[in-house]
């Protein structure tokens, strides 16, 4: 079952408000992206059923940002979802080891992170920009990691 962007978010932010931290907008973005890329490499599934975008920053989800963007940089303090989606233990594994591994970064180094040479959003921003990131890009690319 692929999930609403936001779910993922949230989740990240729950992640995070249970440390007494506060993630930003960017950093949720790239966070996202990250744990869908992880999903796809690992269990061959998209984990939003949303896609990204290459965006100056990196990737961007833009449901996503039509929710999130109200905050600017700030950091985010909760964000209501729609729906009621509950992960399954492979997919809140997934997104408990991407925030393990990179929800201690800031949302420069994210993005940087994320704009490496040769990958997903790369191509994508070289090819048009704000164009649609394809699953099988990502796929491909973080797969071979």
């Amino acid at each position: 079952q692929m999930h609403s962007s936001l779910v993922i978010a949230n989740r990240f932010i729950e992640l995070a408000a249970g440390e007494n931290q506060k993630l930003t907008h960017m950093q949720v973005q790239k966070l996202v992206y990250f744990a869908h890329a992880l999903s796809l490499s690992i269990v061959n599934k998209p984990l939003i059923k949303e896609h990204f975008l290459a965006y100056p920053f990196g990737p961007v989800e833009p449901m996503l940002y039509e929710s999130l963007r109200v905050h600017g940089s700030s950091p985010i303090n909760s964000i209501s979802t729609a729906e009621n989606e509950s992960l399954t233990d492979t997919e809140d594994l997934i997104i408990k080891s991407i925030y393990e591994k990179y929800g201690h970064l800031g949302a420069f180094a994210l993005s940087n992170l994320s704009h490496i040479s040769g990958g997903p959003w790369d191509k994508a921003w070289n090819t048009c920009r704000f164009s649609e990131i394809e699953n099988s890009s990502i796929q491909a690319f973080y797969g071979s990691r």
